[in-house]
């Protein structure tokens, strides 16, 4: 998964309430054509575990809005996972953004806390074009080349 850095909403974000991400993109300028026959793909990873007092959780979400301030964004978003209390640090959320979206000049990701704040964690956010399918799997006793 290949990052640009004006498509980064948070890197290593504290997140303990709710909040916007520390970054926007301004669609016109970093990217105007961004998805344009292709698919797009948000991603969230914890960097740091998320602790609380057990029943802690975090919706993520996509905002779009006209100005900066955010100030109209609730009307507009994307929702495009949650994460549970004690997620360690490694898990990700990706999400395909919804085709049509977004559909104003600024974009940023959306933590909404619930059923009380978190004591620690930090989260890492962003937009990409293909994202990690890599998988590891144990290896077999005898490979292919072998036999």
């Amino acid at each position: 998964m290949f990052m640009d850095l004006q498509l980064l909403f948070s890197d290593a974000q504290a997140i303990t309430a709710t909040a916007g991400s520390t970054n926007s993109v301004d669609m016109q300028v970093a990217a105007p054509d961004l998805g344009t026959g292709q698919d797009l793909y948000v991603w969230c990873s914890v960097s740091t575990v998320l602790a609380g007092d057990g029943d802690s959780t975090m919706d993520c979400s996509l905002q779009w809005d006209g100005d900066t301030a955010f100030g109209s964004a609730n009307a507009t978003r994307q929702e495009f996972g949650s994460f549970a209390d004690t997620s360690a640090a490694g898990t990700t959320l990706v999400a395909k953004v919804q085709p049509g979206y977004p559909t104003e000049r600024y974009l940023r990701a959306y933590y909404l806390v619930a059923d009380g704040n978190y004591t620690t964690g930090n989260v890492d956010c962003g937009l990409v074009e293909t994202i990690q399918k890599w998988k590891a799997y144990p290896n077999s006793a005898k490979s292919i080349i072998d036999s």
